[in-house]
């Protein structure tokens, strides 16, 4: 066995590095600033993705070839000896080039080669979908109740019979678009597999008749939202809830809220709480970014990978036998900021800013009595840990 320890290098200069991240912070600064010179490069010669895959290899190798001359010029005139060794290191360069035209360019020039527009559909009759891959990535084009679609696209179609209509159709969605689109009547209990970076919304015509708008970029659906809802799908409350995005596809009936759902955009992460939980972590930088349960299977170190300057895990083990009996939900004026959990052996975890624990309102939330036990935060608040939410039906046992 080899056991010789490895240099860690920095992955633009190649030099060894210290810092906790994969790159030296100077050289990613300086790699921020000159990269947009590169771009503007290629960008000047009107760069555009053709649809021939010969042609097109023969362009995009020719703009990452631009885009590495560029920034060795860029780093060539650089004061610090960092930017004179990176300006001699092609292969580094030529990496960057690779990635800054498959995520940036290609993107940005297909998408001016495109009309952006919008278009209203009914969940009602024949509903066609189109698709189209994008990088690699199939993505919804286009959908509408059986318009002219755009030549050449494979397309789904979902149909609903005579007198049918769906009242809730569920989106897939990553950061670039809209990949799969599921409509169903309210009653039914959609499931899909949870996929790393993609969040599923859900919007609810309960009269079948209202608009729904999609958005397209000029390459893909980015969006869809409902349009104007009717007095009878005002009152019964689902239109709010299309901004609030989930890891799986969830019905809102089946959510219990401790106060008042999102009105805004959130994203409702899961914390899974089993009978083999060995602790708990949350993740800070400024606010709570992620709580995470422990299992004593747990295998996979690759969420410990989030650090940043000002970050830090904080760790709470439990002893054996010893498993979270209520969940509490503390509040100033309504806004969530803080969450308490207390456990079979009488501790408790607070899971918010401590100096804003004494001033709080605190509500008991839930009494986990089952294995597997879901809770869902938002990840995405800002201050503390925003909406808090439950699968289970009732709120204390």
């Amino acid at each position: 066995m080899n056991n010789t320890a490895r240099t860690k290098r920095c992955g633009l200069c190649g030099l060894p590095v210290e810092e906790p991240g994969p790159v030296h912070d100077g050289c990613e600064q300086m790699d921020i600033n000159r990269g947009s010179g590169a771009l503007q490069r290629v960008l000047l010669f009107g760069f555009e993705p053709p649809k021939m895959k010969q042609e097109h290899a023969r362009i995009t190798r020719w703009a990452e070839a631009m885009i590495a001359d560029g920034l060795s010029l860029c780093f060539a005139q650089g004061e610090t000896m960092a930017e004179q060794e990176l300006s001699r290191t092609s292969e580094v360069l030529r990496s960057i080039g690779r990635y800054l035209v498959s995520h940036y360019i290609v993107r940005e020039n297909e998408s001016m080669l495109h009309r952006a527009s919008r278009i209203t559909f009914v969940l009602r009759g024949q509903v066609k979908v189109t698709f189209s891959l994008f990088q690699g990535r199939k993505y919804v084009t286009s959908v509408s109740n059986g318009q002219e679609q755009k030549p050449g696209n494979s397309s789904e179609l979902f149909a609903l019979g005579p007198g049918e209509t769906a009242h809730v159709v569920h989106i897939a969605e990553n950061h670039l678009g809209v990949v799969s689109l599921v409509a169903a009547d309210l009653d039914h209990a959609f499931q899909a597999e949870q996929v790393a970076g993609v969040w599923w919304r859900a919007i609810y015509i309960p009269c079948g008749r209202c608009l729904i708008m999609a958005t397209n970029d000029g390459i893909k659906l980015r969006s869809l939202s409902p349009v104007s809802p009717c007095a009878f799908c005002t009152a019964s409350r689902g239109p709010r809830y299309h901004q609030i995005a989930w890891p799986c596809p969830t019905h809102h009936i089946a959510i219990r809220w401790v106060g008042e759902p999102r009105s805004y955009q959130a994203r409702m992460a899961p914390v899974i709480l089993k009978e083999s939980s060995i602790g708990i972590s949350t993740y800070w930088e400024h606010t709570t970014m992620a709580i995470h349960s422990h299992d004593i299977d747990e295998k996979s170190l690759a969420l410990y990978s989030r650090t940043g300057g000002d970050a830090a895990w904080i760790h709470t083990p439990f002893d054996d036998n010893e498993a979270i009996t209520k969940i509490w939900w503390g509040s100033i004026g309504g806004n969530g900021d803080a969450m308490g959990l207390r456990t079979s052996k009488g501790r408790e975890v607070f899971l918010g800013f401590v100096g804003a624990i004494p001033d709080l309102d605190w509500e008991l939330a839930s009494t986990p009595a089952m294995d597997n036990y879901r809770i869902y935060y938002d990840s995405m608040s800002s201050m503390g840990i925003g909406g808090l939410a439950f699968e289970d039906p009732s709120p204390v046992a």
